[in-house]
């Protein structure tokens, strides 16, 4: 999963630097089965929702 520079935000006054996570859809969120959607590959989306809870920005990046 390739990752970006984190982007600052602001918390109490403080910066802080999120985590930006860019990830594919077919073959990676999902099963590829081009030009069809293939099932989702829920392993990647678990761990993207936790990333998520903990900070990070999710990007689609297809």
């Amino acid at each position: 999963m390739p990752m970006l520079p984190t982007l600052p935000t602001s918390k109490h006054g403080k910066t802080v630097y999120a985590k930006v996570i860019a990830v594919d859809f077919d073959g990676t969120l999902c099963v590829s089965k081009w030009p069809e959607i293939g099932v989702p590959n829920m392993a990647i989306v678990q761990r993207l929702l936790r990333r998520q809870q903990e900070g990070a920005r999710l990007i689609l990046w297809t």
